[in-house]
């Protein structure tokens, strides 16, 4: 539900207890609600950064060459497998640095999505 925080920032939320359902797919052209990485999704025609991570980066041309990419893969993977398999709250606040994405913390059964719901402990928490 739309609403604006203290500071004048328009924030955008599920109500708290009331949790929500999609289908989400790998993005593709169509970027409504779809998992663009292990970080970043579109969630009903909205980009969202996730906060708090920094999950691998889908990209070969980086430092950690095919390794970080499957890496990366699977966190998308796991991050696509979770959110359509439970309910969850979004909650929306700020935006990131790239001045494109809102910032967001999803809820999966009340508890954020953080490291613990990630492949494994290499993606650290910021």
């Amino acid at each position: 539900m739309p609403g604006t925080s203290a500071s004048g920032d328009v924030r955008t939320s599920t109500a708290p207890d009331t949790a929500v359902t999609a289908r989400f797919t790998m993005c593709g052209r169509n970027r409504y609600t779809c998992i663009v990485d292990g970080e970043t999704i579109w969630f009903q025609g909205q980009n969202l950064r996730l906060k708090s991570f920094d999950t691998p980066e889908p990209h070969d041309g980086i430092c950690g060459g095919v390794q970080e990419v499957a890496l990366a893969d699977r966190a998308s993977a796991r991050l696509l497998e979770l959110l359509n398999g439970n309910p969850f709250t979004v909650e929306t606040f700020g935006i990131d640095g790239t001045g494109s994405r809102r910032l967001a913390t999803i809820r999966i059964g009340g508890r954020a999505y953080r490291r613990r719901y990630c492949v494994s402990a290499i993606f650290p928490a910021r």
